[in-house]
């Protein structure tokens, strides 16, 4: 796990920086109030997550005011990655209209057209940063760049996809299948969406194909399906129906 932790620690300093500074800003929070509520985290539909600002956030990147929407997680290759959008970033302006909150920014870019490009201005301290953000060519067709991996039909109730770089690096995981759907079978058996499968029986799986052939081999039987949820990696069993 050694080398999956140095390529997923390899987005750069400036990453790194902006990351230890929310931290920082946490622990104040938190000292100033007691216990902190964690804020609401929204998917921003380019590929990136952000989350509200307050005044506590605004001092420590800088900012003299509360506004914009603070990014707290970047995909890597999606439309926000592409622009150059980073973790700590926060958005002030969508050609020239102020990001009031986090909620507000999800309206000004449901307002532009698929496909536009949209020029934003970002507060990344001690500087204003201009961005242009090239927006998916679809409306809904991506609220992250997760989306576009292959996915399953469903089997057993299940419905996965395939793993990309930001999938490993978050569930600290070499491969697997992310659980986009769990019905059925697969419900009855504790599966949860967002949970990764890991094997099948003993056997690894990392793609989809992996996936048929080893439900395929329990088919009317019982399977052992390794799972990593609430960061835990453990066995289901998982009644896989006849076709």
């Amino acid at each position: 796990m050694k080398s999956l932790g140095k390529r997923c620690g390899s987005w750069g300093v400036a990453i790194r920086r902006s990351l230890f500074v929310v931290f920082v800003a946490a622990l104040a929070w938190t000292s100033a109030q007691g216990q902190a509520q964690p804020a609401d985290v929204l998917e921003s539909g380019i590929g990136a997550e952000v989350q509200e600002m307050d005044a506590s956030l605004a001092s420590s990147f800088g900012l003299n005011r509360v506004a914009g929407a603070l990014v707290t997680s970047v995909i890597q290759g999606g439309p926000a990655y592409r622009a150059g959008l980073q973790v700590g970033d926060i958005l002030l302006s969508l050609d020239d209209v102020a990001v009031r909150d986090s909620r507000h920014l999800l309206q000004l870019l449901e307002a532009h057209a698929p496909g536009s490009i949209v020029s934003a201005q970002v507060w990344r301290d001690p500087y204003p940063v201009p961005l242009k953000i090239h927006l998916p060519a679809g409306k809904g067709h991506v609220t992250s760049i997760e989306k576009t991996m292959p996915l399953s039909s469903k089997v057993a109730g299940l419905l996965v996809r395939e793993m990309n770089h930001a999938d490993r690096c978050r569930a600290g995981v070499r491969s697997g299948l992310v659980v986009e759907s769990a019905e059925g079978p697969a419900a009855a058996a504790g599966i949860r969406v967002g949970a990764v499968i890991l094997g099948i029986n003993g056997a690894e799986v990392s793609r989809i194909d992996d996936f048929y052939g080893r439900l395929a081999e329990r088919e009317g039987r019982v399977a052992a399906v390794l799972v990593r949820q609430e960061g835990h990696a453990h066995f289901l069993s998982l009644v896989v129906p006849r076709k």
